[in-house]
């Protein structure tokens, strides 16, 4: 399901909360994904620390995915150099 919600803009506190019905053109298989809930896109850290957990969290639920997803794409990562930065998988 999709959310739409409208400010103005004076940044007033009240906003209007629509939801829209996922679209027929969606296969069966990202159905899943699109109406899933994203609690991470609603997340407004507002100091430094929040920020570092925030970014750990997802990054260590992103991390956990990587060996399937290579795996099921059938692709291999290797370390490299890019310039002066170094690459690692």
């Amino acid at each position: 399901m999709l959310t739409f919600v409208q400010t103005t803009l004076a940044n007033t506190a009240e906003v209007a909360m629509q939801h829209f019905p996922n679209p027929s053109t969606v296969s069966r298989a990202l159905q899943p994904l699109v109406s899933g809930d994203t609690p991470f896109w609603n997340d407004h850290p507002k100091i430094n620390a929040e920020w570092h957990q925030w970014v750990d969290t997802i990054a260590a639920q992103t991390l956990k995915t990587l060996p399937t997803l290579k795996e099921r794409m059938q692709v291999s990562v290797t370390a490299t150099q890019l310039g002066y930065v170094l690459i690692r998988p």
